[in-house]
């Protein structure tokens, strides 16, 4: 099975939400032209704007993440460690990571 890229999670998260490009681009604090970029696989945001899209949509950062990643290369050996958690520790490390992004 295919692996949803970053565009098609956004584009689909954002439906779900009900929301329109223009209103998820004021949420991000990016430009509707940018935020449309995103969703056209045309640019891929900032590493700031991906935490704040996980935020939004409630999806896993490292799932975000994952889905930038080109298929025939491998996992980056953070995410490889990360997956290899308990689900308990990844919680930790979202944490983690929400309290870095303050």
């Amino acid at each position: 099975m295919k692996r949803q890229t970053f565009s098609e999670i956004l584009k689909e998260k954002r439906e779900t939400a009900g929301i329109t490009q223009a209103e998820a681009s004021r949420k991000l604090f990016v430009s509707r032209s940018t935020y449309y970029h995103y969703e056209a696989g045309t640019r891929t945001p900032s590493l700031e704007i991906m935490l704040r899209i996980s935020e939004l949509y409630q999806i896993d950062p490292f799932d975000l993440l994952a889905s930038i990643m080109p298929d025939n290369k491998p996992e980056p050996s953070i995410l490889s460690a990360y997956n290899s958690l308990p689900k308990e520790a990844q919680v930790v490390v979202k944490q983690l990571i929400e309290i870095l992004h303050r």
